[in-house]
């Protein structure tokens, strides 16, 4: 590119306060993998530009991110001398609000070139009804609906980049791209661009990468239970506060699931927290810590040795899916609207065995064996269409060798 050739090439996370602060608590956790997307002779760089953001605070990470390269501007001059003399491709992650409108349109002076990885499969979305009054639906808008057409508009418009490639991974996501109002017009009108996305990339999931490192470790040694978080904020957002009563009844209930499973098949089972929930005193659950094994940040290595996987509404039925594992989808009706539409959601998409746990003296578990055994024939469409684009290849050679030939030469 014009400009560019003589200037180090660099990929780079670039990072805002709402998602170092989201992050804070494994912030290593959650952007580690970029660095496997990073072209040879180029450089990786995590960027932190909470402290030019207004009315935000800076955060440090410097100390968390394990020896990687790291750059914290102090001032708007020193985010302009690093950009001018490297040549960016970047997964911004930073808002797109009017708060945050200056450093995208820095940004675009820099010629900061803007990419989305979403290599998750299919991810369950559905309209959630939320009830608002008068005052938090103008809130809303204002800070929601309003922002994001201010932004399309600026795209539109060229205040703003535009993402240079979107990469994903499920089928529905294109199917549904292409539904949208924006596509309709440009296909209508073919010089028009309203898209915020030049080019979409279909590639390989993320679940199918860590399936080709550890698909000869298998084993069938746990029962996982893989946690979404009964008190997960986005139910509360949709549903209000969740009251303490539904919280124990759906623990206990969960208490004589997990006895019935230990009797039937004599393994140990594994509760695998989810790491951005909260988890309010629930003196059930307090009882459940005393019959599982709990564990956090290491649920695909529990699910690749295990025997029986067991979800609600949680992107990990992915990566059992690619393992060909038994799974149990569990329902209750203290787990709300929010968490039973996203089952259905799955369910639609994949069947997968269903157990009820608010009748669980009722259930035959041999049946639900029998169950899951006989769904596992049913994985492979499900695969093709969600999680694999390209067999034997991970997604990040495929993401990487489009960043080297598309955008830095």
């Amino acid at each position: 590119m014009e400009g560019t050739t003589n200037k180090k090439k660099i990929f780079c996370v670039i990072l805002d306060f709402h998602r170092i602060n989201a992050f804070k608590d494994n912030i290593l956790f959650h952007v580690e993998n970029y660095k496997n997307l990073t072209p040879k002779d180029t450089e990786f760089y995590i960027v932190n530009v909470s402290g030019l953001e207004f009315f935000s605070n800076k955060i440090d990470i410097r100390n968390k991110l394990n020896n990687l390269n790291y750059f914290e501007p102090n001032s708007f001059i020193e985010l302009f001398n690093f950009f001018k003399e490297r040549n960016a491709v970047g997964v911004v992650k930073i808002l797109n609000n009017l708060k945050n409108l200056h450093l995208h349109i820095i940004f675009k002076i820099l010629k900061i070139k803007y990419i989305i990885v979403g290599n998750i499969g299919y991810f369950p979305v559905e309209h959630q009804i939320i009830k608002k009054n008068l005052i938090q639906k103008l809130y809303s808008f204002i800070n929601v609906k309003f922002q994001y057409y201010l932004f399309r508009i600026f795209s539109i418009i060229g205040i703003v980049s535009k993402v240079e490639y979107f990469f994903f991974s499920s089928k529905n996501f294109e199917d549904n791209f292409n539904r949208t109002f924006s596509k309709k017009v440009e296909r209508l009108v073919p010089f028009l661009s309203f898209s915020l996305y030049k080019n979409l990339i279909r590639v390989n999931s993320l679940y199918y990468d860590n399936f080709l490192k550890d698909k000869n470790i298998q084993s069938k040694e746990f029962i996982v239970f893989c946690d979404s978080g009964f008190d997960h904020k986005d139910r509360i957002n949709v549903e209000g506060k969740i009251s303490d009563e539904d919280r124990e009844k759906y623990y206990s209930n969960l208490i004589v699931f997990f006895s019935k499973l230990k009797k039937k098949y004599n393994k140990k089972i594994i509760y695998c927290l989810h790491p951005k929930v909260k988890y309010p005193y629930s003196e059930n659950f307090n009882k459940i810590k005393k019959l599982v094994d709990i564990k956090k940040y290491e649920t695909e290595n529990y699910i690749s040795r295990s025997c029986i996987v067991i979800f609600f509404s949680s992107l990990l039925v992915n990566y059992a899916v690619m393992h060909k594992k038994k799974i149990i989808v569990i329902n209750s009706k203290y787990l709300g609207t929010f968490f039973t539409n996203r089952n259905k959601n799955y369910i639609s998409k994949i069947n997968l065995q269903e157990v009820n746990i608010d009748n669980i003296h009722n259930i035959n578990l041999d049946e639900v064996d029998d169950g899951t055994e006989k769904k596992i024939n049913e994985y492979d469409f499900y695969i093709n269409e969600h999680l694999i684009s390209q067999k034997n290849f991970s997604s990040n050679e495929q993401i990487r060798n489009i960043i080297n030939d598309k955008m830095f030469n």
